[in-house]
This record gives structure tokens, sequence and C-alpha cells, in this order.
């Protein structure tokens, strides 16, 4: 078993919301070429052991993106998360619209595949302008090593940190108008996955959105323009269950989640076949 402490990238509160009676999700994945339903634990999917672990640094420090970052981040997002899911948008504080802004642009970087490109980036970009990375006096090739690590890990912790905490684009966030869509008498239920989100236009056009799903009922919406949300509250629950389905399976690198497998066919049909990038990621 790989060493290290788990590091959920999809957080254990957000899936808890797809646990049945059994107090498990159906999580599906693709680890070879075929399409398998699981029932899982939230606590036993959607994390990496030793993810964002600094291993270049001292124990002290080693831990410090984890136990800082996205336990603080998570923390206020599931305050937020128990507001939306009841409805009760009144009921969110600045403190909770932060926490929820922050947590969706924790999404787009917080994910193996995204982290793992994000240090292949930094790493060209540094070797391009230090090629030896060397440390001052005459280190051992073992030092320059684990210079060039911890160099890369500090990079990409600023990034990474960046971003989530990014005052522009999470003021925009904050400010955009938020709705949570409610699914009633439909056939099936909301699917989720390891990129549950729906991201268009990015945020700044008029026309730009961004979807969610909360719970396997429920999803939330946020716009910029009140004509937006009237527009996607007036479609067809079935309509916009399906878009949002299939963008769930579709975008999706490692995971699906349902509360049960009678949507394996579907994810099955869709799994990983629109891979997207976080904004910068290209």
């Amino acid at each position: 078993m790989p060493e290290g402490r788990k590091h959920h990238y999809i957080p254990v509160f957000y899936l808890k919301q797809w646990a049945g009676a059994d107090r498990k999700l159906c999580e599906y994945s693709k680890p070879h070429n075929a399409v398998i339903a699981r029932r899982r634990y939230p606590t036993e999917t959607g994390f990496e052991r030793g993810l964002y672990t600094l291993t270049a640094h001292s124990p002290a420090l080693a831990e410090i993106v984890e136990d800082r970052l996205m336990r603080q981040t998570d923390q206020y997002a599931a305050l937020a998360h128990q507001q939306l899911v009841q409805r009760n948008l009144i009921g969110l504080d600045a403190t909770m619209r932060s926490g929820w802004a922050r947590f969706i642009l924790s999404l787009l970087r917080r994910t193996p595949e995204t982290l793992h490109a994000l240090g292949e980036r930094v790493t060209a970009a540094l070797i391009e302008e230090f090629p030896q990375l060397a440390l001052p006096g005459d280190p051992t090739q073992e030092d320059q090593s684990l210079a060039r690590v911890a160099l890369i890990e500090r990079q990409r912790t600023m990034i990474l940190q960046s971003t989530i905490t990014s005052e522009r684009i999470g003021t925009h966030l904050i400010n955009m108008s938020w709705s949570v869509v409610t699914f009633s008498g439909a056939r099936h239920l909301l699917l989720t996955s390891d990129r549950p989100f729906v991201m268009t236009n990015g945020v700044g056009h008029p026309n730009s959105h961004i979807a969610v799903p909360i719970s396997p009922t429920q999803c939330f919406l946020a716009t910029n323009t009140e004509e937006t949300e009237r527009q996607i509250h007036a479609m067809s629950g079935k309509e916009l269950m399906q878009i949002l389905n299939d963008r769930m399976a579709s975008q999706a690198r490692k995971y699906v989640y349902g509360v049960d497998d009678s949507q394996h066919r579907f994810v099955r049909n869709r799994f990983g076949r629109k891979l997207i990038a976080a904004p910068g990621d290209a």
C-alpha cells in the first residue's frame, strides 16, 4: 500500500449526500477497459495518499497544504453545503459564501491529474530558467535532486494556493447570483464525479454560469445575470438532469458517483469521453 495520509480531493462531506441506507454510495470506475460499479463508503474513494504532501520539506511543513489550505477550504464549504441542500441561501453568511467559492475554485486544481500536469509545467519552466538548480557551494547530486524537488513543490503549492484564494475570481463568484435547482419526480437521480462542476464560458461573460450537483436531487447554480438564471430554471427537469449527468460522466477522470448502479449503462457509454482541463492547464 502506498505511503502517506489519505488526501481527499473529493471531500467526504460532499460524497455523503450520495450514500444510501448502508452509508455507501455507488462508485463507477474504469480501471481497465470496462466500467465497474462498486459500493463504497465515502471515506474509501476520491482520495490519493500523499497527494498534497511536500516530500522534500521538513515533517513540520510536509502536510501544510492538507492541514491548512485544504482542511480550511473544506471546513467552510461543508457549512455552506448544509445551507444549500436545505435551500437556505439567506442563511449563507459572508464566511460561508467565501468558503463555497473557494471550494469551487479548489475543484479546478486539487485532483491528482491536474496537480501532476501543474507539476510538469512548473518543472519545465524551472529547468529552463535554472538548468542545474544548484545549491551554493558544491552540493552532491543527491542534494541537487532534493533541492529541485523542494523548489518544484514550493512553486506548485504557491500556484495551488493562489488559485483557491484568488481574490479577483473569488469575489466575482461570491457576487454572482446563487440558486438551487431541485429535481423531483425524475426517473433517475443526479450523478457526480471527480470533476463535479459545469463551467460555461469561464466566469466573465454575461451568460457564464457554474453548476455543481450538491445532492442526488439538487444542483447549485451561479449565474452572472438574472436572465441566464431564469433560462436555466425554465428548462425541463429531464433535460437539465440529462445535461448535468452527461457532463459528470463524460468529463470524469477516475470516478463517477451515484446512489446506486441503475445508471451503469449511461455511465459506461460516456465515461471519460470529454476530458476537460482547468483554466490555465492547457
